[in-house]
Formats: C-alpha cells, structure tokens, sequence
C-alpha cells in the first residue's frame, strides 16, 4: 500500500506493536536497506537493537519523527484507538504514510476513518481483505493441521484450542471471519 513500495531507502520507519521483531527483521531483509527502521512494543523479550519499549498510546518519539508508520493486527487490542491514532498523527512526517491493517467489526471501518480524517489524515487507500485473510487461512491451517495429527497424544489433547488458536476453518473466530461478523480492514492514511 505504501506509495514507494518497495523502496523504503530514505525513509524513517516506526512499527507499533512489533512484537518480537520478526516484521521487521523481514522488512530489512526483503526491502532493504532503509534508512531507520525501528520497532516500539509494550513487551520486549528479544534482545534485539532497534525495538524499543513504548505504549502505542504514548509513543516515545519526538513529533514528526517518522515518514512511515505500521500497524499490523493489533489496535484493536489498544484501550484507545483515537489516542493512537493522535500519537500517530503527531509522531509522522507531513507528507508521512500510517498502514493500518486489523480484525475489527464490519461497524468499526466509518468510525476508524472518520477519527484518522479528524486528526487530518487523508484516506488513500481503504481495503476489505478479509477474503484473502480467509484463503490464507484455510492454506496455513492444512499445513498446522499435518502438524498436530503427527504430534505427540500429550498435545493432541488440545487440538481444539490450537486449531482456534490458529483460526482453522471449523472454528468460532474463523466462521467470523468466514461470514464477516469481523473483518479484515488495510488502510493507509497520508498525514497532508
């Protein structure tokens, strides 16, 4: 989405609620090099440079640090979404770009919206994807399915918490997703 895809080499990168790095290690090496890629995260475990700790409701950046912000699955886990979305606006570049990528409520994608547009993003982009997210899944969990039929009795015994743990089709959080009680939403904001 992000309109100098694939070329992030003069750019300042932020990615909220990293987790452990992984996004990032893969950015580097399948987009690199960039200028600054930094990841900012409530729990760090890895010891891993360029991840530091922060709350996405009070990113501990200077204003306009950043051309390009990233946020995947996890906003709607924050406490405040409009509060994040201030922080984001507030830590970007004019000019800067915020990829939003969740599992939300097909009712949320106005609201999610109209707070960026009231802080002065523009929507460039707005994406339901949640038929892609669903194929992936159907993929993924054949795969994760092999798995669990060859593992040991002892994990088999949580089969069922597993597979809902991974959305395998059958399951209550992948029929949601399957019918559209959630979605999948992509945006991506331009701070003018």
């Amino acid at each position: 989405m992000h309109p100098e895809y694939p070329d992030f080499e003069n750019l300042d990168i932020l990615e909220v609620s990293c987790g452990q790095g992984y996004s990032l290690e893969w950015i580097e090496n399948w987009h690199g090099p960039i200028k600054c890629l930094i990841g900012c995260d409530k729990v760090v475990t890895r010891n891993v440079n360029n991840i530091v700790y922060g709350d996405a409701h009070k990113l501990p950046f200077a204003d306009e640090s950043f051309d390009f912000i990233l946020n995947v699955e996890a906003a709607h886990l924050y406490s405040d979404y409009q509060k994040f979305f201030q922080e984001c606006y507030r830590v970007l570049r004019t000019g800067g770009v915020f990829c939003y990528l969740d599992i939300r409520y097909p009712r949320d994608v106005s609201l999610l919206n109209d707070a960026a547009k009231s802080l002065g993003f523009v929507t460039k982009h707005l994406e339901l994807c949640t038929e892609e997210v669903v194929e992936g899944l159907n993929h993924s969990a054949r795969k994760y399915d092999e798995l669990l039929e060859k593992a040991p009795w002892f994990v088999k015994m949580f089969k069922n918490t597993l597979r809902a743990t991974y959305c395998a089709p059958g399951t209550e959080a992948y029929e949601r997703l399957r019918t559209e009680q959630k979605i999948y939403l992509a945006v991506m904001w331009m701070k003018c």
